[in-house]
């Protein structure tokens, strides 16, 4: 949550766990562990972390994401919703 605040501004609400994911950053092990989250609240400043926040249909989602593992979670977070949200 902290993360979140700090990257994108957004106060969010935790809901249900979904996989972590592991890669490498130069040459290094990497484990990043994800939560479903609902925002709350909050004041979007673009930054060198994020530089927009847009709220997506799932299909849509995925299509801007670069990594594979990435749509990945679009689909764990969908399941975790229980395949519910027009929008993420």
């Amino acid at each position: 949550m902290r993360e979140t605040l700090e990257e994108t501004g957004m106060a969010c609400v935790p809901g249900p766990r979904l996989p972590s994911v592991h890669y490498v950053v130069d040459g290094r092990p990497k484990e990043v562990r994800y939560w479903a989250a609902e925002a709350i609240g909050g004041n979007f400043i673009p930054n060198r972390e994020v530089d927009r926040v847009v709220w997506l249909p799932p299909a849509a989602a995925r299509n801007c994401l670069t990594q594979n593992r990435d749509r990945a979670l679009v689909d764990a977070l969908l399941d975790a919703l229980g395949g519910a949200g027009e929008t993420l």
